[in-house]
C-alpha cells in the first residue's frame, strides 16, 4: 500500500522487482495519493508485468490491504510498505520456510531502521523462538508488519484487516491468526 510516498515508492517497488525469486506479482495499491505516485507507479509497471496496480480512493492501511488480499493469486502473499526495502533474498527465504512448514500461518523478520539516506541507524530484533513469542504477543505485537509473509487463505477467512482498527489492524490479525495457527 502507498499514499504519497512518491520519493520512496520506486526504491521500495524495486527491491521487490530484483528479488531472487522472481516467480511473483507485486500489487501495488495507491490508497489515493494525490503527489506524483500515480505516474511514477504507472510508468514502473509499464515496464514489468509481473505488477498489479489498484488505486482508490483514500481509505487507510486496512482498506487498501484488504482490496489488495481480494486479488492476490498466491497461496503465500508479503507485506511490505512504500517506504520499505527488502533484501533480495527475502522473499526466497520466507516462502522456502513456509513450504517446509504447513503449520505456520504467519512468518516475519527481523530488520534495520535505515534514515532518508539509506544509512542504517537502527536494528529491530522480535523475538523469534515460537513459544516466547506467544506468550509475548498476548501482551505487545511483536512483529513488524512490512515484513510478515502469510498465509493467504487463512487471511481471508479471518476477513482481513479490520478498518476499525487502524494504527493496530495487524496486531489485531496476529491475534485472530493466533487463534487458527503457529
Amino acid at each position: 500500500p502507498t499514499f504519497n510516498d512518491a520519493m520512496r515508492l520506486e526504491q521500495a517497488i524495486n527491491s521487490i522487482r530484483t528479488q531472487s525469486l522472481s516467480d511473483l506479482e507485486l500489487i501495488v495499491i495507491d490508497d489515493g495519493s494525490t503527489d506524483q505516485s500515480e505516474q511514477l507507479i504507472a510508468d514502473i509497471a509499464s515496464k514489468d508485468r509481473r505488477i498489479r496496480v489498484l488505486r482508490q480512493n483514500h481509505e487507510g492501511i486496512a482498506g487498501a490491504l484488504n482490496n489488495g488480499i481480494g486479488v492476490v493469486q498466491s497461496q503465500f502473499m508479503a507485506r511490505m510498505d512504500s517506504d520499505d526495502v527488502s533484501y533480495p533474498e527475502r522473499l526466497r527465504l520466507q516462502l522456502s520456510f513456509l513450504e517446509k512448514h504447513p503449520e505456520v500461518a504467519a512468518l516475519g523478520s527481523w530488520a534495520y531502521v535505515i534514515d532518508e539516506n539509506g544509512r542504517i541507524v537502527g536494528e529491530l530484533e522480535p523475538e523469534t523462538e515460537p513459544q516466547a513469542l506467544r506468550l509475548l504477543l498476548a501482551r505487545q505485537n511483536p512483529f513488524i508488519h512490512s515484513s510478515m509473509m502469510l498465509s493467504t487463505a487463512l487471511v481471508r477467512r479471518l476477513g482481513g484487516y479490520r478498518k476499525v482498527l487502524d494504527g493496530a489492524e495487524d496486531y489485531d490479525l496476529w491475534l485472530r491468526i493466533s487463534e487458527h495457527a503457529l
